[in-house]
């Protein structure tokens, strides 16, 4: 959950997985929405679908479980980003029952508010 609210307050989009879709939907999710970074619990990261498809995809991944040791070298200062209430804060996506997965844009707004 701290992950969601760092990522938010870098005034970056965070769009969660779902790990039930196939390697298929997760591939086309991550690359639809463009993404350029991924958080995840390292148990996914030998999985076939959602680490298995980050590493297809050459993202970079940083592991939730070890409390992000990967940053420790990063300023402790908040990043001095502007968001407006209308920013986009989430991509979520559907399941894509009927065809390819559809992601729905959430405010900041719509998610804190």
């Amino acid at each position: 959950m701290a992950a969601i609210f760092a990522i938010n307050r870098a005034g970056l989009i965070w769009v969660p997985i779902n790990l039930l879709l196939d390697a298929d939907d997760v591939e086309y999710t991550l690359t639809h929405a463009g993404v350029s970074h991924v958080v995840m619990e390292p148990i996914f990261q030998p999985a076939p679908t959602l680490g298995g498809v980050v590493e297809k995809l050459g993202l970079p991944w940083l592991a939730a479980a070890d409390g992000f040791a990967q940053c420790d070298d990063q300023p402790a200062t908040e990043p001095a980003v502007d968001i407006d209430r209308a920013d986009i804060a989430a991509i979520i996506y559907t399941s894509g029952t009927t065809s390819k997965p559809k992601g729905a844009m959430h405010s900041h707004q719509s998610i804190y508010l």
